[in-house]
């Protein structure tokens, strides 16, 4: 039995004939992931934001005092601290906090969530770092809090977050006298 190979390419040509003819659709180009693409900073276990905090408060503050009043081999230090920290994973810090300051267990595995310290934070600097700040400051609350559990749990939560709103609080409660609340 031989094939015809020429009435087949006739065959082929006429059903293509019949056929609609759409426009070639336009190559798809992949999108960059925004900056705050990831396992998401906000949602991410509480040991993994504490860790980012540190890591934060090493890179941003600590280094650069460091760096103006001692060797440049502690700010160094500091800042590498600082970024381990916050790419650990947060099982080192969840095993450091306190019993008070824990959510659950010790976080399941190393994910890289989003914000500063991760590669897609060069796309969106501004992002990341606000990221990071909210985070921190959220971190922050919930230290002064004892963990969502003394007196001063609701007037913290209550409304917008803000340094000036910790601070204040904190220093109104010490000047109280009082450390532990009712």
């Amino acid at each position: 039995m031989a094939v015809d190979l020429a009435s087949l390419a006739r065959e082929r040509e006429a059903r293509n004939r019949s056929r609609p003819t759409r426009a070639p659709a336009p190559p798809v180009r992949p999108q960059p992931p925004p900056a705050s693409a990831g396992t998401g900073l906000a949602k991410a276990h509480r040991s993994v934001r504490m860790a980012h905090a540190v890591g934060l408060l090493l890179c941003a503050v600590v280094a650069p005092v460091a760096a103006l009043l001692l060797p440049i081999r502690v700010a160094l230090m500091a800042f590498g601290g600082g970024y381990l920290a916050a790419m650990s994973g947060g099982g080192f810090v969840h095993a450091a906090l306190p019993e008070n300051l824990r959510e659950g267990g010790p976080p399941a595995s190393p994910d890289v969530v989003d914000g500063l310290f991760n590669a897609a934070a060069f796309r969106d600097l501004n992002g990341a770092w606000d990221l990071e700040y909210d985070s921190a400051l959220e971190c922050l609350a919930f230290a002064c809090t004892y963990g969502k559990q003394n007196c001063l749990t609701n007037d913290m939560y209550s409304g917008d977050l803000s340094l000036g709103k910790i601070w204040t609080l904190v220093s109104a409660k010490l000047k109280e006298g009082v450390i532990k609340c009712d």
